[in-house]
């Protein structure tokens, strides 16, 4: 083989492998890397993805068990009550956290996290003793109760509401504040006329 021709071969030989790599390099900055050719392409991460905290985790079971206790104290309260103020109270409160309750569990679904769906202890204790009573006193102690309740809840919210990353959590807690603080407000405007039996409430 002369000269030229091995000459021509390596040119040739070169040609095809720049133009190979001419080729991979259109393909990368395209962004249409086959695979073996570059990274595969990882999926875009949701904001909504972000962990939830151990403090996220706490928040969420703590707000299921106070939906909960809120929906059946709420429940007998509505059922056997005396005050129309206060059967309107507890019809209303089981309702907006009936709602809040189904939004929470979706947003635990998102995470993989199972909540809590029955009462504490505490709050068995406490719908056991309200099952005991009728009327004015039933009344006056579920007040009392979701009085301090709601008081300490919304103090919570807030709480969690202003350190949580969580753009989830953060977004269930603006949503329900509002309608906490309104129950909280009415929980404690009308407790102190409660329990006299005044035919008006009726």
């Amino acid at each position: 083989m002369g000269i030229e021709e091995i000459t021509a071969t390596i040119l040739s030989r070169l040609t095809s492998l720049l133009c190979r790599k001419a080729w991979v390099l259109v393909l990368v900055v395209g962004g249409a890397v086959p695979l073996g050719l570059g990274q595969s392409r990882a999926p875009a991460m949701s904001t909504d993805a972000a962990r939830l905290t151990r403090s996220d985790k706490s928040f969420l079971r703590n707000a299921a068990e106070e939906n909960e206790a809120a929906i059946e104290l709420g429940q007998v309260a509505e059922q056997k009550g005396f005050s129309a103020r206060a059967r309107n109270f507890a019809r209303t409160l089981v309702a907006q956290r009936s709602r809040a309750q189904q939004e929470l569990l979706a947003v635990a679904h998102t995470f993989g996290m199972a909540l809590p769906k029955q009462l504490t202890r505490r709050d068995r204790k406490a719908k056991q003793q309200l099952e005991k009573h009728s009327g004015a006193e039933l009344d006056r102690l579920f007040l009392n109760r979701m009085a301090l309740d709601l008081d300490r809840q919304y103090g919570s919210y807030e709480d969690t509401a202003m350190s949580t990353q969580n753009p989830a959590v953060k977004r269930y807690i603006e949503s329900l504040l509002p309608d906490v603080k309104h129950q909280d407000q009415v929980a404690k405007a009308i407790a102190p006329g409660v329990g006299a039996g005044s035919s008006n409430d009726q």
